[in-house]
């Protein structure tokens, strides 16, 4: 009896990581420091000592392609000397949209108040908790991915964070602060991008990498005959 071979192609899916561009925080202060040398303290956002933070973050899409159908942003935690601290059960950190462009933002000519009106994602968690080194995962929603894919190819994504349950008292996370070196850290902050987003022909924004994900099922095939067959591999490696 002949063979009867069935072969199934699928696309693969794709995640692509980008790690951020810039990143910093401004305060009610004034202070504006950003991700440059020297600077070795980033506040992710909240309250301390009765002056409120907010931080931001670039992503640098010009030289990709593609769409995106989903997306999750990743914020290590760093407490060198400063840890945590909220006088809350928990507390709720949120992403959104930003009223300073990207440029404005990353040079330090932004004024406190870069947080918009629209969110992107958030999660929730007991800041005392909270250890060093400890990477959180946000969702992005779609008024994100909206703003992802205008950036695709065209210039850069940025996102704003603040603590929305701080209220009068200390209550920061991501605050770094100590050892010397410049905050955020490379891998510290990165977009995980699912769909059909590739680096273009030219170079990517560095660090960048295209990662493959999950599993693509290459072919199906079976054999009507009486012989036993020899077992086929579970997976491929």
């Amino acid at each position: 009896m002949s063979a009867v071979v069935v072969s199934v192609l699928l696309p693969l899916k794709a995640s692509v990581i980008v790690d951020f561009t810039t990143a910093g925080w401004y305060s009610n202060q004034g202070v504006a420091p950003t991700n440059t040398p020297g600077s070795d303290n980033y506040f992710a956002a909240g309250e301390f000592h009765g002056n409120q933070f907010e931080d931001f973050f670039n992503f640098d899409l010009l030289n990709f392609t593609g769409t995106v159908t989903s997306a999750t942003i990743t914020i290590t935690n760093r407490q060198d000397t400063i840890p945590a601290v909220s006088p809350n059960a928990s507390d709720t950190y949120q992403l959104s949209d930003s009223t300073a462009n990207p440029a404005n933002l990353a040079n330090g000519t932004a004024t406190f108040g870069i947080v918009g009106a629209t969110p992107y994602g958030s999660f929730s968690a007991d800041f005392n908790t909270i250890t060093d080194g400890e990477p959180f995962v946000i969702t992005l929603d779609a008024a994100a991915i909206t703003a992802l894919n205008a950036a695709i190819g065209t210039g850069t994504f940025t996102t704003a964070g603040a603590v929305t349950t701080a209220a009068g008292s200390d209550d920061y996370l991501f605050v770094g602060e100590g050892g010397g070196a410049t905050l955020p850290l490379a891998g510290d902050v990165f977009l995980s991008l699912t769909g059909t987003v590739q680096p273009t022909a030219g170079p990517a924004p560095e660090p960048a990498s295209l990662v493959l994900t999950g599993s693509a099922l290459i072919g199906l095939a079976w054999f009507a005959s009486r012989r036993k067959s020899a077992p086929l591999p579970s997976r491929l490696g």
